[in-house]
């Protein structure tokens, strides 16, 4: 009979737990809008990921260009960990990223580089998320330093379809 050692166990563990893990590692090689970056993982596959829970203005709109440069800052070059919450239309991942310890998806809010996005951040931290946009516009960071009531891109779409 096949006895299953300790040793054995935590062998098994350490080697199948990454494989199971859908943690995307790699490195930010671009970042095509505020809330999207491309990421090359260790086996040279790319991964556009678009950030869960968070929209930034679209280049072209106020502020589109800032919140690119904002995120391009955080983390182009840089080693990024995504955890995957979805994949969209575009087949692009949906996830959360980590550079260096930052949320990226939380620190573009806090920095008033973005919305919280009401329609699609359903997370239990997306609360805090909420509260963290209206922190921005109080303290007038970012997009929220500007004469005017920002437009949502998401409503910014709908005028420019119009």
């Amino acid at each position: 009979m096949f006895r299953l050692t300790p040793y054995l166990l935590l062998f098994i563990i350490l080697t199948v737990s990454p494989a199971l893990s859908n943690v995307i590692t790699g490195k930010v090689v671009s970042v095509s809008e505020g809330d999207t970056i491309t990421i090359l993982d260790q086996y040279n596959i790319v991964h556009t990921v678009r950030l869960y829970g968070v929209d930034s203005p679209e280049i072209g709109q106020a502020f589109g260009n800032s919140a690119k440069q904002y995120t391009s800052s955080q983390t182009t070059g840089k080693r990024a960990n995504v955890t995957p919450y979805d994949t969209d239309t575009y087949g692009r991942t949906v996830g959360v990223a980590d550079v260096s310890g930052l949320n990226i998806n939380r620190s573009l809010i806090e920095a008033g580089y973005a919305w919280q996005y009401r329609a699609h951040c359903k997370e239990s931290f997306c609360t805090e998320w909420l509260q963290l946009e209206r922190e921005a516009r109080v303290s007038m960071r970012g997009l929220w330093n500007f004469a005017g009531d920002p437009v949502p891109p998401w409503e910014w779409k709908n005028l420019k379809q119009e």
